[in-house]
Parts: structure tokens; sequence; C-alpha cells
């Protein structure tokens, strides 16, 4: 009623709502164009009809939504009625061609590379596609690699879903897998391509990509890359980016990260926390540097780390010399009293698991 309403008072441009159905694209075009009103009004009351018009049991050719030449741009309202209604395979492909729609949520907070994930494992080369042009177009914007680790509503990732496909009942051969790495790092390089600007922990050549180290960086999500350790060789645990980093230096340096995957890094390769980056830092160094010490779940970090490699804590940085103990003293920040109390035990707490170091001060 309210669109008939609204209709009424621009010159009697009128469609009862009961008939709209048996509207197609060209009729409401024809129907907007015998209106006695300006170009822009029409493609305000043009746009209005295929809103309310989508909203009827029988589906427009998506096809001609699309195509519409005579009224550009349609409102976010009728992009989001699109990505809502049009989920089939030949939809999604069609819709891959218009890059405005690959940022736009339907009510649930999917993109439609949420609803491309659900296509399966079958579709991985669409599903790459979206990818792709999603970072082509800054979906998701700085983190969100095309829209690859974009959460919808209830916390689920494009990259989750399809995950599920590649590992499903924990039948993963090594192709799939394989391909499945893949896929995920040349979405990671292309991202790397637009965004030269940022720290990105890949080698300078795209050839050897360290594909645990971009998912850590960025965030994935710790399910997949629990999961992705089930499968993931031992000695690549070692390895390092262009910036001399091994998966656990990163995660240490992000508290977005649990303490049990940084258990889990050390258990399984117990080296890697020896070992310096380029910047004369071992992941002790960096985990120091890089929270606040009133923080519980950064103190835990630091026991878990000097509990697991206990040699760590006799380590001096490469570029000034310092012990654990040390560092942490240069980066107290305490804003209160019992910020300042919970600095020191810490700081006390690294000292006096070595005590015999001050000699070697």
């Amino acid at each position: 009623m309210k669109l008939k309403k609204s209709l009424k008072q621009n010159h009697d441009v009128t469609v009862a709502i009961s008939d709209l159905s048996k509207f197609s694209i060209d009729q409401l075009k024809r129907h907007v164009k015998s209106s006695e009103t300006d170009f822009c009004l029409r493609g305000m009351i043009f746009w209005d009809l295929v809103d309310t018009r989508l909203d009827c049991s029988v589906k427009l050719p998506l096809s001609d939504i699309l195509f519409v030449k005579d009224y550009a741009n349609p409102p976010e309202n009728v992009l989001r009625k699109i990505v809502e209604k049009y989920n089939t395979l030949d939809d999604l492909k069609l819709l891959l061609k218009f890059p405005v729609l690959l940022s736009i949520t339907d009510t649930h907070g999917n993109l439609l590379l949420h609803k491309c994930a659900k296509k399966g494992w079958s579709h991985r080369k669409l599903f790459h596609s979206f990818i792709i042009e999603g970072i082509n177009n800054n979906v998701g914007s700085e983190n969100g690699i095309g829209g690859l680790l974009v959460k919808n509503k209830v916390g689920v990732t494009p990259l989750s879903i399809f995950f599920s496909f590649v590992v499903g009942q924990n039948n993963c051969c090594n192709k799939k897998w394989e391909e499945f790495c893949s896929i995920i790092r040349t979405s990671f390089i292309q991202y790397h391509s637009l965004h030269k600007e940022t720290e990105y922990p890949f080698s300078d050549s795209n050839e050897s990509i360290p594909f645990l180290h971009s998912l850590l960086n960025f965030n994935c999500p710790l399910g997949i890359i629990n999961r992705i350790l089930d499968n993931y060789p031992k000695k690549e645990l070692i390895s390092c980016d262009r910036f001399g980093r091994t998966p656990l230096c990163i995660a240490v340096s992000n508290f977005n990260i649990s303490n049990y995957l940084v258990f889990r890094l050390i258990q399984m390769c117990p080296d890697a926390a020896l070992l310096y980056d380029k910047s004369g830092n071992l992941p002790l160094h960096h985990a120091i540097l890089s929270g606040t010490h009133a923080d519980a779940f950064y103190m835990d970090r630091i026991s878990l780390i000097t509990t697991m490699s206990p040699k760590a804590l006799e380590k001096q940085n490469s570029s000034h010399k310092l012990f654990p103990f040390m560092l942490a003293a240069l980066n107290r920040e305490s804003k209160s009293f019992e910020d300042s109390c919970n600095t020191t035990d810490n700081i006390y707490r690294l000292l006096r698991s070595v005590p015999w170091i001050i000699g070697k001060i």
C-alpha cells in the first residue's frame, strides 16, 4: 500500500501490488516511461518497483535486472535482495561479473563468497575467482583478503566453509590438500601485489610461499590452523619468511592467537623457540615486546614459552644484547599501582628462573 500511495503521488504512475508479480523488467520500464515524470524520478520509481517485485514468489530473470540499460546504479536495498534471493550456481557465475555486489551481505551477513563456498569442492575454480575479484575490489578491507576471512553473523568465514569440504570427516587426500593450499596461497599473493606497502610475511620470491606464516599473520580461524597442523610437515615449522620469522615467531607476536596454538607449535618443533629472526630476536623476545605486562593472557604466554623452552631465558637479543628480563623492564607500561606490581613481578619471575645470568651482564 505504501508503494501504491507513493506512485499515485508521482503523476498517477500506479501499479496494483496484487498484479506486480506478472510484470517483467521491460514491462516495468515501459510503465514508468509512460509517466510524465522527469528522468531521475522515473529511475527512483523504477527501482522502487523492482524492489517490491523481488518480494514476489515468481522470480525475475537475474540477467534482466543486472543489465538494465536505462536506469543504472540500483540502490543498495535492491542489491541486497539480489544477493539474498539468487543463489544457484548459474546465478553466482553471473553475479561475479558485477563487482558492486561482492561486498553486499544478505540478512545473515553472508557475502556471495560465503554462498559460493557452500557449493563445495567441485566448484573450487569459481570460489577462487570470487576471492581474486574480491581482493581486486577490496572486499573485507585490509584484513578481509577479498572476503575470505570475513565473518557472517554467526562468526563463520568463507574459508571455514570451504575448508570443511576439503577435510570432510578426516578424509583429505594429498592432491586435494595441495590444491587447497595453492588456492589460498595464490590468493595471498594477489593480495600482496595490491598491498605492497604492508609488512607482508612472504619471501621476496613467489616461488616458495610459507603458507602457515600467511594464515597466522592474517588471523585465519584458529580451528582451521589446528587442522592444518595435523597435515603440516614438521620441517616447515622452522622455515622462515623474508623477515627470518618462523611460524612460532609470528604466533607469539599476535595476541589474537590462542596460547594453545603457541603450545602446539613449540611441542611440534621445540627448536623453533631458539631460532633468531633477522631482527636478532627469539620468539620469547617478540612475545615480551608485543604485549602488556599487566595482562594475564600475556603473562601466561611468557610462562608457557619459558616452561617449554627454558634455554630461551639465557639468550640475549642480537641487536641490543639484552636478556629477556631486561627487555621486560624496558617494555613496562603501567597505568596503575596494581599494574606496576604485576609488571615488576613478571620481570623478577624471568630473572629468578636464571639468576646466574647476572654474572654475564
